[in-house]
């Protein structure tokens, strides 16, 4: 039984990504949720694009959270959605830091939704290296024609990577000239959550 001020969480196992394990935190209930509700609608309005928080559950990244652009255009998605993590920004940080059972676990899942998606286990683990390389990873329409996105790793006070803050919207809009902009902006609210 928990007691005053304290709260359980479900956070993703990093050994054997099949399954989650209770934490304990000691914080006034729901100001860690205020909290990240807050950068990311703060980064979804500075972006003015769609902005997901994911998680990976056996091969797949899942959207936990979702924030839509105030554009009236825009890429929307639900929560819960599942997407194989090798094509999607989101998807690529997760399996970029974690352990290589992870990839193993995507491997099977590669196939083509879009001209320009990843099919090999060479072309993956290239975009691995880039996204760690480079702090960030990017898709370049890889899950669905025109939309592209940019992602950062969320990590807990330990250093480990437990979820990914990503953005995503049309190409021009997310790879073009704001590119720059928009990953700064995504790896700033990836470290404040």
């Amino acid at each position: 039984m928990l007691g005053a001020g304290e709260r359980a969480a479900w956070l993703p196992l990093t050994d054997s990504m099949h399954g989650y394990a209770s934490e304990i935190r000691l914080e006034e209930p729901g100001a860690e949720h205020a909290r990240d509700q807050q950068h990311a609608e703060r980064l979804a309005a500075q972006a003015r694009e769609s902005v997901v928080l994911s998680i990976f559950d056996n091969g797949y990244a899942v959207y936990v959270k979702k924030f839509d652009s105030p554009r009236p255009i825009k890429a929307v998605a639900a929560v819960g959605t599942r997407v194989p993590a090798s094509c999607i920004s989101t998807g690529k940080v997760l399996l970029a830091w974690l352990p290589d059972s992870a990839l193993e676990a995507t491997l099977p899942l590669l196939r083509k939704f879009t001209p320009l998606t990843k099919t090999t286990r060479r072309a993956v683990e290239r975009d691995l290296l880039e996204a760690r390389r480079l702090g960030y990873a990017v898709n370049s329409g890889e899950w669905r024609p025109g939309i592209s996105g940019v992602a950062a790793p969320v990590r807990d006070w330990h250093g480990n990577v437990i979820a990914a803050l990503g953005v995503w919207g049309a190409d021009e809009d997310v790879l073009g000239t704001r590119r720059s902009e928009l990953v700064t902006l995504t790896m700033a609210a990836a470290n404040e959550l």
